[in-house]
């Protein structure tokens, strides 16, 4: 699962209107997703994390027997983050988040709208004002029809109408906290033009004197710059990571760079049509000098909402590797994948299988997956009030295994 601060991070994202799904590096995440998900390794962790205000946050962790680490996160963009209990699993697990652009924006609403209730507010003033002021996103709408029970069309909702503005009520700031929140989530849909100027800064340091630290700058829409790093103050050993990413509804573009054998590379992603993506990675590595190209394809067929089918190839001629990958839905909250890895130098190979598996009130995740190179592992996630718990076991094929377990907790 996501801890507190790959969540604000994965928020801040999603508010600022980025969208990672071109990137190159996730072609083939429907698979990744399954087959490489992170299990808790013989430590028992709990983590705390606190919003201090909407533009800071903190997080805490202990886990025994020895990690302990203190994050802070600052950011220019008010980050709403939804009650734990009111979040879905899955997004919250950090494995499928690929695929919820629109599914989140309707449970923020859901959750504002339900606190709104609690404090007395009233919600059909609420829908009334949205109704007269013709602005309608889809996700606001279904918000609203999920909350209540609303059928827009029985009610005569155009919900193809819009307007420049929210009604004058909202404008005027009769519904002070209100207005803000809905005007945030609805008028973020409208503005694709917005010159969008956001920036996050992230630092955990951990109890050995390790800091890790991220700051990302978003340049326009379409812009954005991160930069990243580890370093360790009790010796010279430290790492910079640079990435400069273009992204168009059709393509994104990569540049990138890193300290850690001087690796520069440039990948970029192409949406073809509906179904159809490619792209390619070109790299240099200064301390070998050496290059190399990576190719990669992949065929997305979405059948209903969350049932698909992904078929991802991934091919990089110069090391000799091919890898390909097949994801589809078994059912409603059941999904498969295979992946099978293979290389013409070494003769290398490896076959993984896995499945995940969610309840329907979205409360628990199982996963699991065998691989011949790296065994079994399973994991357990699920959601009590405020808590987010993750249970995991792994062991190979060995002829003498290694097994581990390892429990999480998070509170926020």
């Amino acid at each position: 699962m996501l801890d507190f601060m790959e969540y604000c991070l994965y928020r801040y994202y999603k508010l600022s209107n980025w969208d990672q799904r071109n990137y190159f590096s996730n072609l083939n995440q429907d698979s990744n997703s399954i087959l490489n998900f992170r299990s808790p390794n013989n430590s028992l962790d709990f983590t705390i994390g606190k919003s201090i205000s909407p533009n800071l946050k903190s997080c805490y962790t202990l886990g025994l027997p020895t990690s302990k680490s203190f994050g802070l996160l600052a950011t220019s963009l008010n980050l709403y983050l939804p009650n734990l209990t009111k979040k879905r699993l899955d997004i919250w697990s950090g494995d499928n988040l690929l695929d919820f652009n629109q599914i989140e924006e309707e449970e923020i609403l859901n959750n504002f709208l339900s606190e709104s209730n609690e404090r007395g507010f009233n919600l059909s003033l609420v829908k009334n004002e949205l109704e007269n002021s013709k602005v309608y996103d889809n996700f606001a709408l279904e918000g609203f029809n999920k909350t209540f029970g609303i059928n827009a069309h029985k009610s005569g909702i155009n919900t193809k109408q819009k307007d420049d503005s929210i009604s004058t009520n909202f404008t005027n700031g009769k519904y002070a906290h209100e207005d803000l929140k809905i005007k945030e989530l609805v008028n973020k849909k409208r503005s694709p033009k917005k010159i969008y100027q956001d920036y996050l800064i992230y630092a955990r340091l951990f109890e050995d004197l390790r800091l890790e630290s991220l700051f990302t700058k978003r340049f326009d829409f379409n812009t954005m710059m991160i930069l990243s790093g580890i370093s360790h103050w009790k010796s010279d050993i430290a790492h910079i990571n640079a990435q400069l990413i273009h992204h168009k509804p059709n393509y994104c573009i990569e540049t990138l760079y890193t300290t850690d054998n001087h690796v520069f590379g440039v990948n970029s992603l192409y949406n073809i049509s509906n179904n159809w993506s490619t792209g390619c990675e070109l790299y240099y590595t200064g301390k070998e000098n050496s290059g190399g190209l990576s190719v990669g394809a992949r065929y997305k067929q979405i059948y209903e909402k969350n049932i698909t089918s992904t078929v991802a190839l991934i091919l990089n001629p110069m090391m000799g590797h091919f890898s390909s990958a097949f994801t589809t839905s078994l059912k409603k909250n059941l999904i498969m994948s295979t992946k099978y890895d293979f290389n013409a130098y070494s003769y290398e190979s490896d076959l993984g299988i896995g499945l995940e598996f969610g309840t329907e009130d979205k409360k628990q995740l199982l996963k699991a997956r065998c691989s011949l190179n790296e065994g079994l592992a399973l994991k357990l996630e699920g959601v009590y009030k405020r808590c987010l718990f993750s249970v995991g076991l792994q062991t190979d094929f060995g002829k003498v295994p290694r097994r581990s377990i390892g429990i999480e907790f998070s509170i926020s």
